[in-house]
């Protein structure tokens, strides 16, 4: 062999080994530095660049699936979503005051159904194909249940979205239910594999592609940000956070909460309430069905279902009523309906229907269910608002530390409050 052609194997040779400990061991080990901003260019390994945990890789760790709750929306991300890597959620205060790593799912607007089968499949398949990494399952799984729209997303998808192949009719049954589940779950690892082949486990080169395509855009764009993520619940602006009260001023809905009167936002759209006994019981069975699932998929782990209320429920009515509007779906877009005037009992009572429902389809699946209704209502009376005031349909840090709070506790000491029974409390 000629010494050019030894010169260039050895070059080659120098080239990889310095990529592969540059790989392995730097950039891996920098991935829950990366901007939060800057996690959606991080394809399969995005679930480790969060900073509830102490290190990259979780090590007895909890893992939470939810919607936009587990995501962490709300006015405690809009204030520090440009500072780096941020605590924003429940999630980063279960880490911070109990030391223990979290992992989460959360997917905004997700039909539960798919949020806890499919998405929690493919990311834990996804995560687990590199090269060199090996992420254990969690010791404790936490699954929201958001009775806000959960009931309203699961319609939407049953309505709209069902593969052809599969007959809404049939749902109702247990064993045609635990198939349909079961294909949700199969798509999800189908998904985690799709394009894949072993040269992604240079995470570090892929995502500089990532980086660099996502520059020349926004250089495109005449952007003053280069590295700014196209997601405006995630974009950088130029002004900082600002509280803005304009909905509560001209509310027709006094609270108390914090020791005072207080206002409610004015046409809140919350629809629990108009929902039917059919629509409740058919879409606890689907998500008792998922808890069934996640048994199955995550053998080792602790479930636990934590019942979130809608905000409404979180305070208590000064005058005895409130007016709602419904969130109305359709295949691609949704409106709210009319105001209607519910009275403090029929929010209550509603409430509680659900939180039933759901409580023995989880129980059922051999979850732990933990209402968390009582224990919002009385942090809202110590505290005062625990939502907005920019989006006041999710919680801001208050409320955030107070769910955390609320999840270690039922941990701990075991739930507190078993019976779905809100309105007999009151």
């Amino acid at each position: 062999m000629s010494d050019r052609k030894k010169n260039l194997i050895t070059l080659v040779v120098s080239i990889l080994l310095a990529y592969s400990v540059l790989e392995v061991f730097v950039w891996r080990n920098l991935l829950h530095h990366v901007p939060l901003t800057l996690h959606s260019e991080l394809g399969r390994l995005k679930p480790l660049a969060q900073s509830s945990k102490s290190g990259v890789v979780p090590k007895d760790y909890i893992m939470i699936l939810g919607d936009s709750y587990a995501e962490g929306l709300g006015d405690w991300l809009m204030r520090v979503v440009g500072d780096g890597n941020p605590d924003y959620s429940a999630s980063h205060v279960i880490h911070e005051l109990s030391g223990r790593d979290v992992l989460t799912s959360g997917h905004r607007g997700g039909h539960p159904s798919i949020v806890n089968v499919f998405h929690a499949t493919r990311e834990f398949t996804g995560v687990n194909l590199y090269a060199g990494l090996s992420v254990d399952q969690p010791d404790d799984l936490v699954v929201y249940y958001y009775e806000g729209n959960d009931i309203n997303d699961e319609m939407a998808y049953i309505t709209y979205f069902l593969p052809p192949n599969v007959d809404r009719e049939r749902l109702t049954e247990p064993k045609y239910l635990r198939a349909f589940i079961d294909g949700i779950g199969a798509d999800g690892v189908k998904a985690a594999h799709k394009r894949w082949h072993f040269f992604r486990s240079a995470h570090l080169l892929d995502t500089s592609t990532k980086l660099f395509k996502l520059a020349y855009k926004n250089i495109k764009k005449d952007a003053g940000n280069l590295f700014q993520n196209p997601d405006p619940g995630f974009r950088v602006r130029a002004n900082a956070y600002e509280a803005d009260w304009s909905r509560y001023k001209d509310s027709e809905t006094p609270i108390l909460a914090g020791g005072k009167v207080l206002y409610y936002p004015q046409g809140s759209v919350e629809g629990f309430p108009y929902r039917t006994t059919e629509e409740i019981a058919l879409t606890s069975q689907v998500f008792g069905e998922t808890i069934g699932y996640l048994n199955r998929f995550f053998p080792g782990a602790r479930l636990w279902v934590v019942y979130i209320p809608s905000p409404i429920n979180v305070y208590e009515l000064k005058d005895g009523h409130a007016t709602l509007r419904d969130r109305i779906r359709f295949a691609q877009n949704e409106k709210a309906g009319p105001p209607k005037r519910f009275t403090a009992e029929q929010l209550l009572d509603a409430s509680d229907t659900i939180c039933r429902s759901i409580k023995d389809m989880s129980e059922k699946a051999n979850a732990t269910f933990v209402d968390t209704r009582s224990h919002f209502r009385a942090a809202s009376g110590r505290l005062g608002y625990l939502h907005g005031p920019n989006d006041a349909a999710h919680l801001n840090e208050k409320g955030y530390r107070t769910l955390a709070r609320i999840i270690l506790d039922a941990m701990e000491n075991g739930p507190s409050d078993a019976q779905c029974r809100l309105s007999d409390t009151l």
